[in-house]
Parts: structure tokens; sequence; C-alpha cells
């Protein structure tokens, strides 16, 4: 008797191994991506396991026990990763109300199904048509990214989405969402969603390429010389005229006294102090004409220095600009000629 009880469950757990067996990786896609790698064929034993877990699993389900179905599903589909179980995981999922999850799971499921479709194509197939119906319950997001780099990020709703993600459906509660993509370097491009119940939306965005740094544009030419400018040559010239003027109202001026001073010698011993002799007449003349010489060299030597003296003035208050006029700021300088003098005058 015991030898055919352990016979029978040998055959029934063969039996069932048909229906669980067959793992697979699990997978985020909605009916894409590259087919699971195949587990290792589980044991007799496994397989008893995780088909005890499914049949208590289902009357849980069957009584509307989600929670604890739940968690047999799940005690099931660990011991033996069998799109079946994933299935009943997902259904518990959208009883109990958590509708993206469930979305999720409804994805792996058609994923797991699909590579192994000739066990599991009713089961990728009941998935199918359950995830339509979920889909109308919530929204449905769909992200894609052009031009993306290595430091590329895509949040929605604040949470980063894996980069295997970018593309596929992304279940979300209907409402506002806001879209970010962010790359190292790079302006953020953002964008504010709001999605309706049951609506499903496809969004495009693309990483902006950096901008192309431009070289600086040459600097205009200056206007400035790398010589004295022109004020500067100016007062120094009008300097040497000034110069000129007083050396020569200096020798002039010299000369008149010298002069004046041999007719004073000779005209004041005769009567009166007056010259009579024509030598002396002329000597007087000669002497009006030095005197005469060196007033013009006064007046020439005055005016030179003095308007030398303002160009000077007015170039060093321009910082040496050949452009700077006599007023600088608050400043005023005004040069001032009159009969017997000249002098320059600053206005504050």
């Amino acid at each position: 008797m015991t030898t055919l009880s352990s016979s029978r469950a040998l055959r029934r757990a063969t039996v069932l191994a048909a229906l669980l067996a067959g793992g697979a990786a699990t997978s985020d896609a909605f009916a894409q991506g590259p087919a699971p790698a195949q587990a290792p064929a589980p044991t007799p034993q496994q397989v008893q396991k995780a088909t005890s877990a499914f049949q208590a699993g289902t009357r849980l389900f069957q009584a509307k026990k989600f929670a604890l179905a739940l968690e047999q599903f799940k005690s099931s589909y660990d011991t033996v990763a069998s799109p079946n179980s994933l299935l009943y995981i997902a259904r518990c999922q959208a009883e109990m109300g958590s509708l993206n999850e469930s979305f999720k799971t409804f994805q792996r499921v058609i994923v797991e199904a699909e590579a192994r479709q000739d066990k599991y194509g009713q089961t990728r197939d009941s998935a199918k048509v359950e995830i339509e119906e979920l889909a109308n319950k919530i929204s449905v997001l769909t992200v894609n990214v052009a031009n993306a780099k290595d430091s590329t990020r895509l949040k929605v709703g604040g949470a980063i989405i894996a980069k295997e993600d970018w593309g596929k459906q992304l279940p979300r509660d209907p409402g506002p969402v806001d879209v970010v993509l962010e790359t190292d370097g790079l302006p953020p491009v953002s964008q504010s969603l709001t999605l309706a119940k049951g609506e499903r939306k496809t969004l495009d965005l693309a990483v902006p390429e950096p901008k192309k740094e431009e070289p600086p544009p040459p600097p205009p030419p200056s206007d400035d010389s790398s010589g004295p400018s022109g004020l500067l040559i100016g007062s120094l010239v009008l300097g040497g005229i000034g110069v000129a003027g007083m050396v020569t109202f200096g020798v002039a001026g010299g000369l008149s006294l010298s002069t004046y001073g041999e007719v004073e010698d000779k005209c004041g011993s005769q009567p009166g102090g007056k010259c009579t002799a024509q030598a002396d007449l002329d000597t007087i003349d000669q002497g009006e004409q030095q005197q005469m010489i060196a007033n013009i060299g006064l007046i020439v030597g005055g005016v030179g220095l003095a308007a030398g003296a303002t160009l000077l003035i007015v170039d060093l208050a321009g910082g040496g600009s050949s452009s700077a006029s006599a007023d600088v700021g608050e400043v005023s300088v005004d040069l001032q000629v009159g009969p017997g003098y000249a002098g320059v005058r600053g206005r504050f």
C-alpha cells in the first residue's frame, strides 16, 4: 500500500511538472524582450511542493482571501517559476487594489509564457486579455528617449526609471505627472502631463546636443598708439617754443640793458643829459630794437610755456589719450593770454 501510494505520488508529480516546470527569468517588459533562459529542470520534490502551494492558493483565491492566496502563489513561484503561478499573483494584486503592480506582473507573465508558448500559450492569452482590462482602470505612459548618453536619467513622477524600461509601457495612477530627462552637463528636458483614466500616452524626448563653444570675437582695434599722444607732443613743441622765447627775452633784454647803460654813460655827461651825436642816436635805436625783441621773446615764451603746460595737464588727466579734451570730469583748464601776461586758470 505504501509502495502504491508512493508510486501514485511520483506519477502525479511528474504530470504536474508539465504544468509548473519551465521556470523563466523575470522581466518587466510587456510582450517584448529576449526569451528568458531556461532554468534547470525542477526535482519531483520541488514540483510537489510547488503544486501543493498552488492548490492552496487556488482555494484561498476562490474564497476571496487574496492576501493569503498571494503568499501561497509566491511560494509556489519561488519553488518552480511557472507562468501559471505568476498569473495568479497578478490577479491577487489586482483584487487587492495594487493595480500598477498587477500591470507589471501581467507584463512578466506575457514575456515568460511567450518563451514557452507550447506549454503556456493559454496562460499568455489570458494575461493579454486581463492586462487590457486592467489598463482601462489606470493610465499607461510610454516614454521614448532619443540621443541618450551614459549619464542620462529618466524620471517619471520623481522616480528614476530603469533604462531597460525606456520605451515600454509604464502603469500610472490617473492625474498629473512630471517627466524629466537629465544628463550631466546639459540642461534638463522636462514635460508635465495630465493622464486620464484609461489613457495610453506616448511621449518622445531627446537629449539636447551640447552647444558648440564659439571662440570669442577678436578685440576691437585699439585707437591708442604705442607712442606718445598728440597732446603730449603738442605740449613739448609749445614748451620748446616757450623756452626759446624766454631765452630770447633773456639775451635781448641783457643786450638792451647793456646798450642803454652805454648810452647813459655817453649822454649823461652832456648838457641836459641829451645825446646829440649821430652815433649815440643810432645806439639808442639799437637799444630800443633789442628791448622790443626782448618783449616779443617774453610774450612768446610765456604763451608757449602756458600753452604747453595746459596741453600736458590735459594729456595727463585724459590718461594719455590723444582725444582728451580740456574738460576732465569736474576739472576745467583754460589758457589765459592778455596784453603783458599769459597764464593758466583752472576750475574745480
